[in-house]
């Protein structure tokens, strides 16, 4: 359903199966999971503007494994992808999960009132803290295994809706993220920092949360227009390697309900 149009060939798509990601909406229509059993192997570099080619993200046995801040993939480009893709290669015995927040559940249990207040703000993200060349130093990511390539493009910044239509469903999300939004347009920074600190401890509810699991040789597709992601520590003296596609997107918008 999708899914196979968004892999590369060589695999066989009679394997593909769905999971509903946010199975307690009654609506039943969030976003979801997709599994594949297989993927073609490109790629081992990780950068801002990896839109279209698989990359591998690794971590060696070694390393330092921090729980990482959440994010949406690279909302900072214009336009943001649509979707991402995961395949695990490799996979630790323990931790080294990745969490998933669903920005329409936790926009439709907003405060009626906040929601009023947020719908029409208009957010700035940036790729500064995990891409300039003083976010990779500051994240470790001169010592990492994976090769990181900062760039001062990094810093630039994007305009995006802070609530955000999705254009298939026609549903509104919450579409902020602590990795790449870094403030909100006509607020001071105290302000705008309150204010999304706010959002994201409510993103961050389990209720919202989808916590995946890997095995080897999973894949996963999820919708980066609904969707925030965040991969989990837990897996010191462990390898673990999984290779990322992401899907180039459109530009976000709000469409207002009709009072």
């Amino acid at each position: 359903e999708g899914a196979a149009g968004l892999v590369p060939g060589g695999c066989s798509y009679s394997h593909v199966s769905k999971r509903a990601m946010f199975n307690r909406n009654p609506a039943g229509r969030s976003s979801s999971l997709y599994e594949l059993v297989c993927i073609e192997d490109y790629g081992t570099q990780e950068s801002s503007d990896s839109l279209n080619q698989l990359r591998t993200l690794l971590r060696k046995a070694g390393e330092n494994h921090p729980i990482l801040r959440a994010g949406g993939d690279v909302s900072g480009l214009r336009p943001p992808p649509n979707a991402t893709l995961l395949h695990a290669k490799i996979i630790p015995p323990v931790g080294g999960g990745t969490h998933y927040a669903d920005g329409v559940r936790a926009f439709e249990h907003l405060d009626p009132g906040l929601a009023r207040d947020v719908e029409s703000l208009q957010a700035i993200h940036s790729a500064r803290k995990p891409y300039s060349p003083e976010g990779v130093k500051a994240g470790g990511g001169d010592r990492r295994s994976m090769t990181l390539l900062p760039s001062e493009t990094a810093l630039l910044t994007q305009r995006h809706p802070l609530v955000r239509t999705h254009p298939e469903t026609g549903r509104r999300a919450l579409w902020v993220n602590p990795l790449y939004t870094i403030g909100i347009e006509g607020l001071g920074e105290d302000e705008a920092m309150e204010l999304l600190n706010r959002l994201f401890d409510h993103m961050r509810q389990s209720d919202f949360i989808y916590q995946h699991t890997w095995q080897p040789n999973m894949l996963t597709m999820w919708d980066n227009r609904s969707v925030m992601h965040s991969a989990q520590g837990g897996y010191g003296g462990h390898r673990r390697v999984l290779h990322r596609l992401t899907v180039a997107g459109t530009a976000p918008f709000l469409r207002k309900l009709a009072v």
